[in-house]
């Protein structure tokens, strides 16, 4: 969907010089210009809730435990069950024991099952999140370190290491615990007067992660200098590349510390400084060494925290909260950049509910191929071992735990990077109460929320009001905060409760308004530079910087049912919309009404689905929708119109359209089907007309609270007049991609292939005239099938008659183009390419080109009428216009055509003086007098000897041609020429003779002889006979294709002539340029001849005899049988027989050599051609 994206990238990457002038300093330090410490590492945490919850002394709250001493000397004897004193709170670890735990064994598949996410939310949401963290939060804890008691009755506490009765067992009495550095401070004047942690990143979504803390770290550790592409250091494994790693212990470089990772954070990772690296590779094929290192840092540093910044405010956002963050108004320099410490002590922390004790390690296809522990993931080897494929689609194909106050076992025995043990929900608990974290009663309030009177009003499970009655039984204003917000029931549609989800937009609400460098502030980036920024989304990354060959989930962020629904053709709905497996519409229309089945795969009979037509950007602005919601195979339809700014869920309508009725069902398998039907032109609503209007379609299989639809949206642009479906997202890039196909394609079939007729028609006299055409025709094959591709590349699904004709012609081109090149064959293969298939794959290679070239033509013409229906302009004026070039064409033919076939018609009608040839035919016309009488004059035998030699000679109306440059390019075919050198072909090239001629035997050595070749297979018939009589192996001639061809066309056309073909007066034109002599035509006694016209001679006596040139005829003959006729082997005699080629109508031919004719044979010996002449002694 978004390659268009990339391109568009490098195009406005070129003119993006203005937005990489002012580069943001990595440690924030330029950020505010009010307080340019503010957002710097090292600064503390802020602190939105005055109320604090510490002891008099600003220590923290304590439990019956804490403070028993720093090396406590044995276990604790309180238990859980014991009661808490008033003023102190529930040890950190009963909580986790008692409210965290699963109620069930970890065998109990179902019930294990109960506890993951009712959303379907992805592990990718898990560790995408905790990338956050590590990104905007990065806090130590300081010595002295304080124990965390097991209470007595800790049911995983067993002293004894060699006995093992769990896999989270813990056989020491207590667990460390810090607290936050500048907290334990004891002198007001050094302490951090919030109390709150310091924050050692930046707070904003800049990627410290990949850039470091600051520009020097960056530099130091992190750039790859070398390269001066403005790269960032990566390592080679298995040929992919991944974060850099230390040379000392090959251990992983981050641009953060304090921090644990895993191989599901370290992916993550790997795709944004992969993506980095790629950007600064595609700006170099741009820009070159033109730019600097930095230059290239700071512009894919841009562009990658921008993509960052969308992907986390929109589709994290959307995904977990169920809609992105409010709509970005302006930066306000007002707000003082940083951290909430209710927000990373508390709500930041929901995290690790989301963990799970096992994740499964996943092919493609969703197969399980190993379990991971949790403490296994931190293996960061595995990631190089499994690839960065597999862990990646094993986050997205597993659901995240449930966000809730119960936790893995697994975080009960978690150990940390620095190899302590924590209770990572009882570490929670110690972290809030040392950062004076309010009570949750408190929290509510300050959340505008009112107090909670019951543990009913936290949560409607029993099981968790249970817990809560026990754990504080002093009472629900006792609650701590965690412990509350986590047990909170969800918001619709959130994975949150209430104060967490207020705390959530709060917070990163905050952050963007404080942050100068947000993406969406105007001096950032262009327009169009947003809508590119827009349109990525987090897959589309992961996509372009993983192998392509991946079939990789469509849902990041949520994991969608295996089941998919049929495709099967519907004739009541015949056009469908949709290229997903697990939602898709048909339609048909009729002149009142658009009628839809929409078919929705659910993964429990429960999900929504949704319809937007004419929006006026790539979102949803200004978009009007019909939204489904499903609930349990119940369908409800519902007018929805789409917010102020197009990016958040659309708002239902107060006036609904009374016949928007749903008909639904819904099958075994939980797949919905709906039908229903909408006005064209309802009032007061967006009508559907006739012309082309965006469409979206967005779907939620597993929740039926209409929320964010998690990447499940795709965008078309539709007629539904003429069932035309679009895929490009981009209206001014389709629109302009389609243009550009309107052009090339007038070009082609308007302009190109008439005027490659125009050539291969009237300039045939020209020798370049085959190739010209040939080039053009190449050249416009080439162009209709790239411009046709470019149009198919922007359309889905498309029933118009400019569409199906177009895909019609596209392949009859391919037909059209074979019989081009058969007939190219022929006129260089085949002696009688004028006759028989040779001439009919000609002919119909004309007829059928004629045929595609007026189809082309309509399509045009239905191509200008789609494009104006489909981009709403009047047809009128590209219409007319096109009428008139029509105009224009056939004007230039039917001109070309008059020129051709009626000699002097220009100059007639230009009134020039025009002196007409008598006779076309005669030669002589069309060569001056004064040329003519310099020509050199040949006799016969000086013509023979010289085309013995290789001359390439021909005569014509006793002149002499030498078709040496031109045989090649003949149009009737270059092996008709190589067949009658030598000999007189007048009639031939005039067809002044009979058309039938006289032959007694059918046989196939009657051809025209060929030219001249030396190889054995053509060895004369005499010496095949004679092989023959000596009982020698005679060699077979070569049988090939156009021999073949040439035979056939002997046999079934032996009555006509196989060389005549009719020429016209530019071929007579032509051939007069080619004359170089005369023929000597005089008679001749002993070799006697008198000066003159040739009509008188001397004889012996050298007397002057008158000689009536009149009746000597000149005749041709062919072989056409062969015999023996004696027996001797020494002195064999043989009977041949000749066949007259040409009977002229006038000529009085008997069909007997009578004696006193003069007689040549030419006959090949040897491989050699040899004239002898002869004389009849007898009839």
């Amino acid at each position: 969907m978004h390659t268009r994206s990339l391109t568009m990238f490098l195009f406005i990457a070129c003119f993006s010089l203005p937005f990489i002038v002012e580069a943001w300093f990595i440690n924030g330090s330029d950020n505010n210009d009010i307080n340019p410490i503010a957002g710097t590492p090292g600064q503390p945490f802020l602190r939105a809730i005055s109320s604090l919850n510490f002891n008099q002394n600003f220590s923290p709250v304590t439990s019956p435990t804490d403070f028993l001493g720093l090396n406590p000397s044995g276990p604790t004897t309180i238990k859980c069950t014991d009661n808490v004193p008033a003023g102190l709170y529930p040890m950190p670890r009963c909580i986790s024991n008692v409210i965290c735990k699963y109620n069930t064994s970890s065998y109990n598949v179902n019930v294990l099952s109960s506890y993951r996410s009712f959303r379907r939310t992805s592990h990718f949401a898990t560790f995408f999140g905790q990338y956050i963290s590590f990104d905007i939060t990065s806090s130590r804890n300081t010595n002295p370190t304080n124990p965390m008691f097991l209470p007595a009755d800790d049911p995983f506490y067993n002293p004894n290491p060699n006995s093992t009765t769990s896999p989270y067992q813990l056989s020491v009495p207590f667990l460390p615990a810090n607290r936050s550095e500048g907290n334990n401070v004891t002198n007001p004047a050094t302490r951090n007067p919030l109390l709150s942690g310091i924050n050692h990143v930046t707070p904003f979504l800049d990627f410290n992660t990949i850039y470091g803390i600051s520009d020097q770290d960056a530099i130091n550790r992190l750039r790859d200098t070398s390269t001066n592409k403005g790269k960032l250091k990566t390592s080679i494994i298995n040929g992919q590349e991944f974060p850099p790693k230390n040379s000392s212990d090959d251990s992983y470089i981050w641009g953060t510390i304090e921090h644990t990772f895993s191989i599901f954070t370290l992916a993550i990772h790997t795709i944004w400084i992969r993506e980095h690296n790629r950007l600064c590779d595609e700006l170099y094929q741009k820009h070159g060494s033109s730019w600097t290192d930095e230059q290239y840092f700071q512009e894919a540093r841009r562009w990658v925290t921008a993509f960052y910044q969308k992907a986390v405010a929109e589709e994290y956002f959307g995904a977990v909260l169920g809609r992105p963050l409010p709509a970005y108004r302006k930066y306000d320099p007002k707000l003082k950049p940083g951290v909430d410490t209710f927000f990373s002590t508390v709500t930041f922390r929901y995290g690790h509910s989301e963990l799970s004790d096992f994740y499964r390690i996943q092919d493609e296809y969703g197969d399980t191929l190993y379990d991971l522990a949790l403490n296994d993931i931190k293996n960061l080897t595995l990631l190089g071992t499994l690839g960065l494929e597999m862990v990646l689609w094993s986050m997205i194909l597993q659901r995240q735990e449930e966000v809730d106050v119960f936790l893995a076992d697994a975080t009960k025995n978690f150990i940390h990077n620095n190899n302590n043990t924590y209770d990572v929900a009882a570490f929670d608990i110690i972290s809030s109460r040392d950062r004076g974290i309010p009570l949750y009663n408190v929290v509510r309030q300050f959340f505008g929320f009112p107090k909670a009177q019951s543990f009913a009003d936290i949560s409607n499970q029993s099981i968790i009001q249970e817990n809560l009655a026990k754990i504080y039984p002093n009472g629900i204003e006792t609650v701590e905060a965690w412990v509350g917000v986590m047990s909170e029931d969800h918001l619709d549609g959130s994975n949150f409760g209430m104060v967490m989800n207020a705390s959530m937009v709060t917070q990163y609400t905050y952050l963007r308004d404080s942050d100068k460098f947000w993406f969406e502030k105007p001096e950032m980036f262009t327009s169009d530079e947003r809508l590119i920024i827009r349109n990525t989304t987090l897959r589309d990354i992961i996509i372009r910087n993983i192998n392509n060959s991946v079939n990789f989930p469509q849902n990041i962020w949520s994991v969608q049912p295996k089941m998919t629904l049929n495709s099967s053709e519907d004739s009541n709905y015949p056009t469908k919309i949709g290229s997903w497996s697990q939602y898709f519409v048909r339609y048909r229309i009729d002149l009142t009404y658009v009628y839809f089945k929409v078919q929705l795969q659910t993964s429990d009979g429960n999900g929504w689905f949704g319809m937007g037509f004419g929006q006026d950007d790539d979102g949803m602005k200004g978009a009007e929708f019909i939204i489904g919601i499903v609930t349990n195979g119940n369908v409800t339809l519902g007018n929805y119109h789409a917010d102020v700014d197009g990016y958040h869920p659309p708002i239902r309508d107060d006036n609904q359209d009374s016949t928007l009725v749903p008909n639904f069902s819904m099958s075994d398998t939980k797949a919905v089907t709906v039908e229903f039907k909408r006005l064209l032109r309802p009032p007061g609503r967006k009508p559907i007309s006739n012309d082309d209007m965006k469409y979206i379609m967005a779907y939620n299989p597993n929740s039926n609270v209409f929320t964010y639809h998690q990447n499940n949206r795709i965008m078309f642009r539709v007629n539904f007049y003429n069932n035309e479906i679009s895929s490009a997202a981009s209206t001014n890039l389709q629109r302009l991609v389609r243009l550009i196909h309107g052009c090339g394609m007038f070009f082609t079939w308007c302009i190109s292939f008439p005027i490659s007729v125009l050539i291969v028609r009237y300039w045939k006299h020209h020798e370049l005239h085959l190739r010209a055409h040939r080039f053009i025709q190449l050249v416009g094959g080439i162009s209709a099938s790239a411009f046709g591709a470019a149009a198919i590349s922007t359309v889905v699904q498309t029933k118009t008659p400019h569409a199906w004709m177009g895909l019609m012609i596209y392949t009859l081109s391919f037909i059209e183009l074979g019989l081009g090149l058969i007939t190219i064959w022929g006129q260089t293969s085949v002696v009688s390419v004028n006759k028989g298939y040779p001439r009919f794959t000609k002919r119909f290679h004309k007829i059928f080109g004629l045929i595609l070239l007026l189809l082309a033509l309509i399509n045009v013409y239905l191509g200008i009428d789609t494009y104006c229906l489909t981009y709403g302009y009047d047809s009128f004026w590209w219409k007319f216009a096109y009428y008139c070039w029509m105009a224009i064409i056939i004007a230039t033919f039917i001109i070309f055509d008059f020129w051709w076939r009626v000699q002097g018609a220009f100059d007639r009608f230009l009134c020039i003086r025009y002196e007409p040839v008598a006779e076309k035919t005669i030669m002589h016309a069309h060569i001056k007098y004064e040329d003519y009488v310099k020509l050199p004059e040949f006799t016969w035998d000086e013509i023979n000897e010289r085309v013995q030699r290789g001359a390439y000679w021909v005569i014509c109306d006793g002149l002499v041609v030498d078709i040496r440059n031109f045989y090649s390019v003949h149009p009737g075919g270059s092996q008709i020429l190589l067949s009658v050198i030598g000999t007189d072909i007048t009639k031939d090239f005039y067809k002044s003779h009979a058309d039938k001629i006289v032959e007694d035997i059918d046989s196939s050595e009657a051809l025209l002889i060929p030219k001249n070749t030396t190889t054995r297979n053509d060895l004369s018939v005499l010496s095949k006979h004679m092989d023959r009589l000596r009982c020698r192996s005679i060699p077979q001639r070569k049988l090939c294709v156009a021999k073949f061809i040439d035979n056939i066309n002997v046999r079934y056309y032996s009555r006509e002539p196989l060389a005549q073909h009719a020429h016209s007066r530019f071929a007579v034109q032509k051939t007069a340029t080619m004359v170089i002599g005369k023929v000597n035509e005089k008679v001749s006694e002993k070799g006697l001849f008198i000066p003159g016209d040739g009509s008188v001679y001397q004889n012996i006596e050298r007397k002057s005899v008158k000689v009536d040139t009149k009746s000597i005829k000149f005749h041709r003959y062919k072989l056409t049988s062969k015999k023996i006729v004696n027996a001797s082997v020494k002195y064999p005699v043989m009977s041949f027989t000749f066949s007259k080629v040409h009977q002229d109508g006038k000529d009085v031919y008997t069909g007997k050599f009578l004696p006193g004719h003069y007689i040549e044979v030419q006959s090949r010996v040897n491989g050699q051609i040899v004239i002898r002449s002869y004389t009849p002694l007898e009839e």
